[in-house]
């Protein structure tokens, strides 16, 4: 089969999955810190559990913005290098590092004050106490998060998107250990509880950051770059032209991941059981969506650089390919959820605790949900990143507006609150808002791939 493919597309293809495939780990291993938090955290009870879920939520969502914005580094940085313009991929990655930093800031004020959000939407007294002493450490992982992510931008950029791996992979086991000891007062350690979740989660950040940061000073072909050298010069221009862009990114991701901060929340009125049964239905949907948005990241990546070299055809290539490839792990994804739920969510928590009964049973419930909008939701990630490869973020924005929050949101409220279909309306209203998206956002990347639009592009930017 492959070998009916011309081998112009074969090469696009290899390139294509030699970015998305290491990206796919990253996430992964990301996501893997998260879930062994997660499990870590969930010995110490439900209420626990729900406090460190949420504030975790909140806080990297929060971060999810400030990386949609910083996204425009890696494709402004891609077209340049289509271009052979080595000195302007030096100028936006160096610039990336100021927006960086200022986002940082918001986002360490941001995460302080998530205990007091917390008690304007009424949770519980003893999540909102343990939230707070979650999120007095986790908070500061931002500026190293923040800068890893622009690094690990450019060594995408630069097609060595295998070395993030080479960072991310140890500190998964280093996450780990760190955790495990802090929380439960492992290895003569003391016991900290959600408090020593908070700190291995900023501890093991600044490590992954130092790390990439050295490497990017020692390596050869990075220094040819000289980064470094150039974050001394500011440069408005750049960071304006980085922000206007990414801002519209920022904020599809924002109102998507809002989406799921106040279904979270919303779940959390109904008890501590629904809302851990929530959090942990979010993170296992997170395993497979994150290897959508690699492809998806690739794809902009790839379709970038294409526009910068002017080759219409591998544009619509990879646009192509991302989709489908997107499809096919999503379809899988939601097989897995329908076919074998007691067996996933087994990895969280104790199936044979009676005092567990009822939190699985709605696990179960809402497993069935998410398996239904698995595909729609893998959908969208792929289509909107590859529209940003084309620099087109202010309609996707829009259609996110209405997708997540009109359609969603709204959907989600009125099923719960005034059809009184209690918790499960909101995850169905959920479902609605993403197929929404997935359907206008892949709709709007067939119409933006047509020829003769991208021929308008290409002669717009040319």
């Amino acid at each position: 089969m492959i070998s009916l493919i011309p081998e112009t597309n074969r090469k696009e293809l290899s390139r294509l999955l030699k970015i998305a495939g290491p990206l796919a780990l990253y996430y992964l291993t990301e996501v893997a810190m998260g879930v062994t938090n997660m499990v870590i955290v969930g010995r110490l009870g439900s209420e626990e559990l729900a406090a460190v879920g949420l504030a975790a939520g909140m806080q990297i969502e929060f971060i999810l913005v400030c990386f949609g914005i910083l996204s425009m580094v890696s494709v402004l940085s891609s077209q340049s290098l289509g271009e052979n313009n080595h000195k302007q991929v030096t100028t936006i990655v160096s610039q990336g590092f100021w927006v960086a930093g200022v986002l940082s800031l918001v986002a360490i004020v941001f995460g302080l004050n998530i205990p007091a959000i917390f008690e304007l939407t009424g949770q519980d007294p003893e999540v909102i106490r343990l939230a707070s002493d979650y999120v007095i450490w986790m908070a500061w992982f931002s500026p190293f998060a923040l800068g890893f992510v622009v690094l690990r931008n450019f060594l995408v950029v630069i097609s060595k998107p295998q070395v993030v791996l080479y960072f991310t992979i140890p500190a998964l086991g280093l996450n780990l250990f760190i955790n495990y000891a802090l929380v439960l007062g492992k290895f003569g350690l003391p016991e900290l509880g959600v408090a020593g979740a908070g700190i291995g989660t900023t501890l093991v950040n600044c490590l992954m950051f130092l790390g990439l940061f050295s490497y990017v000073s020692v390596n050869t072909e990075c220094r040819h770059y000289h980064l470094f050298r150039s974050i001394r010069d500011f440069d408005y221009k750049v960071c304006k032209m980085i922000v206007s862009l990414g801002a519209p990114a920022g904020i599809s991701v924002f109102l998507e991941g809002g989406l799921f901060v106040v279904v979270g929340i919303l779940m959390g009125t109904f008890g501590s059981d629904w809302l851990a049964a929530n959090e942990i239905l979010f993170h296992l949907i997170s395993i497979t969506f994150v290897i959508a948005v690699a492809i998806g990241e690739a794809a902009s990546v790839r379709i970038a650089f294409n526009v910068g070299a002017a080759n219409l055809k591998m544009v619509q290539w990879n646009a192509l390919v991302a989709v489908v490839l997107g499809a096919i792990v999503m379809l899988f994804s939601a097989s897995i959820l329908w076919n074998i739920p007691h067996l996933i969510i087994a990895l969280f928590i104790d199936l044979e605790l009676p005092e567990n009964a009822q939190m699985i049973n709605i696990a179960v419930s809402l497993t069935a949900i998410a398996a239904v909008f698995q595909f729609f939701d893998g959908l969208q990630a792929v289509s909107s990143w590859a529209l940003r490869g084309l620099k087109d973020t202010l309609i996707p924005m829009w259609i996110a507006t209405c997708g997540y929050w009109l359609c969603g949101l709204g959907g989600g409220y009125m099923a719960a609150f005034v059809f009184n279909y209690g918790a499960e309306g909101i995850w169905w209203g959920m479902a609605a808002g993403l197929t929404v998206a997935g359907i206008l956002l892949s709709t709007r990347l067939y119409l933006m791939m047509r020829t003769d639009q991208l021929a308008s592009r290409f002669n717009k930017e040319f």
